[in-house]
């Protein structure tokens, strides 16, 4: 997991004293500004988007005129099989039932997933790695009249553990513009 801060900025909002206009200014960050997003997902210009960046933490200045995002960047996540949570409860879920390419006759799992696997996703059952080698929908089949709901068929095949993200490297191109960020 990697941490930066972002400032923002803020033009002045006007006199704090309507009667006083050469009075002190205001900027627009107050002490509520952007709470209602940490533990949220967010977007930064010059961050991969590929990666998940969390908004941890909010600072606005006394005056307004500046805000520090507190942001911590993890690898994307791979989908876990057997998990037995998900926070997105209005989108309807996609039942997967997962066999190995070793053993084709034995269901490792049956899951209940946000949106459907792919051809060659990576994922985790019980710890382990596998990465989607083939995908049916036997319902869908009109050969397999049998088949009564309507599921995901996903053969997976062990995979090795993928590299831990150590950092981001800021000696290459794009480093400088990461610099900033911090």
């Amino acid at each position: 997991m990697i941490e930066y801060q972002v400032r923002l900025f803020s033009r002045p909002a006007g006199p704090l004293d309507p009667a006083d206009p050469g009075g002190p200014s205001r900027g627009h960050f107050n002490k509520t500004s952007f709470r209602e997003f940490i533990g949220h997902s967010v977007l930064v210009k010059g961050l991969d988007p590929a990666y998940e960046h969390l908004l941890v933490a909010v600072d606005p200045t006394a005056d307004g005129m500046q805000c520090v995002l507190t942001i911590q960047t993890r690898e994307p996540g791979n989908p876990n099989l057997t998990a037995d949570l998900s926070i997105r409860v209005a989108t309807p879920k996609a039942q997967v039932r997962a066999y190995s390419s070793d053993n084709p006759d034995t269901l490792l799992t049956t899951a209940y997933l946000d949106a459907p696997l792919q051809l060659g996703q990576l994922c985790t059952v019980n710890g382990d790695y596998y990465t989607v080698a083939s995908i049916t929908y036997p319902y869908r089949d009109p050969e397999h009249p049998e088949s009564t709901e309507d599921y995901q068929q996903v053969t997976l095949n062990r995979s090795e553990q993928p590299p831990v993200v150590q950092g981001l490297n800021l000696a290459g191109p794009v480093g400088p513009l990461l610099g900033l960020l911090g």
